[in-house]
């Protein structure tokens, strides 16, 4: 073999060689960016998964906050309404018990109006007794009171009864004898009159208790100032 046939054959052994290690490094590099490719995209979906759990329960969390926030508005105002309500109740009660005295000491001037006329000469008969506020009051807006204001209201009618009686016996008599007649049932007049008072401090002791009730306690009297 001659020196130059010699050299071209080692020209292409050295050139098949360059070739197979090129393609060698070719694949190695293809092969090196496939991995970190997929090493990226499943670093990358890892985190998107986890993106999406989050989201969910951040979501979640979104969901329970809202309920537990109209919850808390809803007792809030519910809680606000029965105070106003308690309120406005304590002030209505507090009125109507103050018409209620009033309509029991009005009982009261009724019946001493018009034992104060029998022993003239011709007394007028009294009216009907007005009971029907007093009573309507207790119902509806002091059960508490119910055993004491029936009593007051039982003994005025007896009161008025007996007032009746004598305005009856002196239609009798003819109104002749009006002051002696007076004195005959003076004493029955009287009994029943003091039946009413009893019953009336019956009545406001109660009311005063209703009093307590609606303040938390009776009002606190000024103290005498000395002069």
């Amino acid at each position: 073999m001659d020196k130059a046939l010699a050299e071209e054959i080692a020209q292409i052994v050295l050139r098949g060689l360059w070739a197979s290690k090129g393609e060698f490094f070719l694949a190695m590099v293809v092969l090196a960016l496939v991995s970190g490719l997929c090493a990226f995209f499943g670093a990358y979906l890892a985190k998107l998964a986890e993106g999406r759990v989050a989201d969910s329960r951040f979501e979640t969390l979104t969901a329970q906050l809202a309920v537990t926030t109209t919850t808390v508005q809803r007792i809030q105002t519910e809680v606000a309404h029965g105070e106003w309500a308690q309120r406005e109740w304590k002030s209505i009660r507090q009125r109507k018990l103050e018409e209620l005295l009033a309509e029991a000491a009005a009982v009261e001037a009724f019946l001493d109006h018009f034992r104060n006329q029998l022993p003239h000469a011709q007394p007028p008969t009294p009216p009907p007794l007005q009971l029907d506020k007093f009573e309507v009051l207790i119902s509806l807006y002091f059960p508490e009171l119910l055993d004491t204001g029936r009593a007051f209201a039982n003994s005025a009618r007896a009161a008025v009864i007996r007032l009746h009686e004598f305005c009856i016996a002196n239609a009798e008599a003819g109104g002749q004898d009006p002051v002696g007649l007076y004195r005959q049932h003076n004493a029955a007049i009287v009994a029943a009159r003091k039946s009413v008072i009893d019953r009336r401090i019956a009545l406001d002791l109660a009311a005063v208790q209703v009093v307590r009730t609606i303040f938390a306690g009776p009002p606190v009297a000024p103290e005498n100032q000395p002069d």
